[in-house]
């Protein structure tokens, strides 16, 4: 067995999973044709077009005579025929997103796509109607190279850029999206789907997510994938102790399998502070998120966030073996009497505490130990482990 270091398995009891607000929105931001997406990642904003309004317009309180004037200034200026449909974006960017959401920015077609989270609004107060409309009229009439020109809009927002994936790995779901060529769309009803891009394990309303990928290019084995899907269920249920598995497949070589334990909490009613505080007390010495996070180790290939094992069925293994090295490392504090702080035998108690409580789940046993085995190897047959974008 190839021992594993203290260091690995320390990091690994204290991953941190990622938890995912459940009130946030998601957006598709568009960059004009891909033309502004390096400077908007590069200088870390968004930004929508239409000069002529921003925060001193009150589009979003403005009486209907004056919103006529408007749209009668907007088809003049811009050539708009639906004025409305350009008020109503100009209204999604200025006072409906916020800081929190999760954009969906798109860059050259069949290049790069981003996923960034939500900044303040702001305006670019140099910016003009006629330096905007003279650099778009440009871009349309190809006049000018990608990346050549910077952006002229005024209405911006600062963003955290979270991830860049090449177009190719878009998930499936998402890629009928792409039709819609709006500046900016709500996309809350594809938010599991934004989240499975960004995150491959993952905490959202009231449910785990995790992702296996795929990423052999030959026919898939319809044996190993019915092994894989048999220890993944096996496990979650009897070690977990999670009741609801559900399973999306995108089975194309190369595919992800995307697992949900738990049922996630869709309704308009969720109490997203009731669930941050359950997900907190859970997450906490938590064999739940112990257990999850060593099955993603295996379905991964060892890759845990920043965490690299090189083996994890010999990191399960040893993690079996783990009280004795507690309960020594407790009693040479003991003895040594160096004016521990409580805190610091505290620790050793509530580690030993998982793990029984681990131990008593059944996460040691023996079939457990075969079910995981029978992932490793015919996940191997799958190439499972992460994708090009998680390294």
């Amino acid at each position: 067995m190839e021992l594993v270091s203290k260091d690995i398995i320390n990091e690994l009891f204290n991953y941190q999973l990622p938890y995912i607000d459940g009130n946030i929105n998601f957006w598709m931001i568009r960059t004009k044709k891909g033309y502004f997406f390096e400077e908007y990642i590069e200088n870390g904003y968004v930004a929508l077009g239409w000069n002529i309004i921003d925060l001193n317009t009150n589009v979003g309180e403005i009486k209907k005579d004056e919103l006529e004037i408007i749209k009668k200034n907007i088809t003049e200026i811009y050539g708009d025929k639906r004025p409305g449909q350009a008020i109503s974006k100009c209204k999604k960017f200025i006072y409906e997103l916020k800081i929190g959401d999760i954009a969906m920015i798109l860059g050259i077609q069949d290049k790069s796509i981003a996923f960034a989270q939500i900044g303040e609004y702001y305006e670019e107060e140099n910016l003009s109607e006629e330096e905007e409309i003279d650099t778009i009229t440009k871009i349309d009439r190809e006049e000018v190279e990608i990346f050549s020109v910077n952006c002229p809009y005024k209405k911006r927002r600062k963003i955290n850029v979270i991830k860049i994936i090449r177009y190719d790995d878009l998930h499936i779901k998402l890629l009928k999206v792409l039709s819609s060529y709006q500046g900016i769309c709500n996309l809350n009803n594809y938010g599991k789907y934004i989240l499975d891009m960004i995150y491959p394990i993952y905490y959202w309303r009231e449910a785990f997510s995790f992702q296996m990928n795929i990423n052999t290019s030959k026919p898939i084995d319809l044996t190993s994938i019915t092994k894989v899907m048999q220890s993944v269920d096996y496990y979650v249920k009897n070690v977990m102790d999670e009741k609801e598995l559900s399973v999306m497949l995108n089975l194309n070589s190369k595919g992800v399998i995307s697992f949900t334990s738990g049922k996630r909490n869709n309704d308009k009613k969720y109490d997203a502070k009731k669930d941050e505080a359950n997900f907190r007390n859970k997450s906490k010495n938590s064999k739940t998120v112990i257990a999850l996070v060593c099955l993603y180790g295996i379905i991964s290939g060892g890759q845990i966030g920043n965490i690299k094992v090189p083996s994890p069925i010999d990191l399960y293994k040893q993690i079996k073996t783990i009280n004795i090295e507690i309960e020594k490392e407790k009693v040479d504090l003991e003895l040594q009497k160096k004016n521990l702080e409580s805190k610091q035998l505290e620790n050793y108690d509530q580690k030993l505490e998982l793990y029984n409580e681990m131990k008593k789940s059944g996460f040691f046993d023996d079939e457990v130990e075969e079910y995981l085995e029978q992932l490793q190897q015919y996940g191997a047959n799958l190439l499972m482990g992460d994708s090009e974008n998680d390294k």
